[in-house]
């Protein structure tokens, strides 16, 4: 439009039109300026431009929305192109899931924040990878947890039966054989001139 025309007159009457331009294709967006220039018969246009999208949206048009976040709903920050990035030690769709203490047995363990690994029930250890005895079991060991199987030597329900008495607790004295009979119980087969339960007693 020709200025001397003055603020006060209409512009739009084509009398002072000096030049027109029309433009027509895809904008890139980017914080970086472009440069352009329009010439016509009688003029010359140069001019800079950038597209810059609104905050928390990103993409070639603008469209994908990202708002970083870090609360029980997610814990990420937004990656350029608008993809979300979990923050450290989350993970998921919205990086809402704690990643728990690396070695932490999945089955037997979880967390609620991460580098956690909080045993479920019946389980014990760093890792929640040693299985709980049965609480009155006395010389067994587990696979599953409140199991009692007994070493060797014990029985009964509880492997507090010694089936080995004689090894364990050498009752037997003065040169007597001892015998296990089982469940704790044994006999002593003593030598000549002795005598008793454990043949601690000489013969008279």
């Amino acid at each position: 439009w020709d200025s001397s025309a003055g603020q006060t007159e209409e512009t739009s009457k084509a009398d002072f039109l000096i030049s027109s331009f029309s433009i027509r294709g895809k904008l890139e967006i980017g914080s970086e300026w472009s440069q352009d220039v329009q010439t016509g018969r009688q003029t010359e246009l140069r001019y800079s431009y950038r597209i810059i999208c609104k905050d928390n949206y990103y993409g070639d048009t603008c469209s994908k929305y990202c708002a970083e976040r870090d609360d029980r709903f997610g814990h990420y920050t937004c990656k350029p192109d608008g993809e979300i990035d979990c923050l450290p030690g989350w993970k998921g769709h919205y990086c809402e899931e704690p990643i728990c203490l690396e070695g932490c047995n999945e089955s037997n363990g979880n967390c609620t924040v991460p580098g956690e690994c909080k045993c479920r029930k019946g389980w014990q250890g760093l890792f929640c990878d040693v299985c709980k005895l049965h609480p009155s079991c006395k010389h067994g060991t587990c696979k599953e947890p409140w199991q009692c199987t007994c070493k060797e030597g014990w029985g009964g329900i509880f492997c507090d039966q010694d089936l080995n008495y004689c090894t364990h607790h050498k009752p037997c004295v003065n040169g007597a054989t001892c015998m296990n009979t089982g469940e704790g119980s044994y006999t002593c087969a003593c030598l000549p001139g002795f005598s008793g339960v454990n043949c601690d007693s000489e013969a008279r």
